[in-house]
C-alpha cells in the first residue's frame, strides 16, 4: 500500500508542479489586472467627472442666455 502511494505521488508530482504554476501565474494576471482596473476607476472618478462638472456647467450657462435673449 505505501509502495503505490509513492509511486502515484511520483506520477502526479510533475503534473501538480505544472498546476501550482499556471495557479501562481493566474494570480499574479489577476493581480495585475486588479491594480489596471484601480487605476481606471480612479480616473472614471476624477478626471471624468470633473469633465462632466465642467460640460453641466457650460449648458447651465448656455440655458441662461438663450432664456435672457428670448
Amino acid at each position: 500500500m505505501e509502495f503505490e502511494m509513492l509511486q502515484i505521488a511520483k506520477d502526479i508530482g510533475p503534473f501538480a508542479c505544472i498546476m501550482m504554476f499556471f495557479v501562481w501565474r493566474d494570480y499574479k494576471r489577476e493581480h495585475r489586472l486588479e491594480g489596471r482596473v484601480d487605476e481606471l476607476n480612479s480616473f472614471v472618478r476624477t478626471e471624468l467627472m470633473e469633465a462632466l462638472k465642467r460640460n453641466s456647467e457650460i449648458i447651465s450657462r448656455w440655458k441662461t442666455e438663450i432664456h435672457d435673449v428670448h
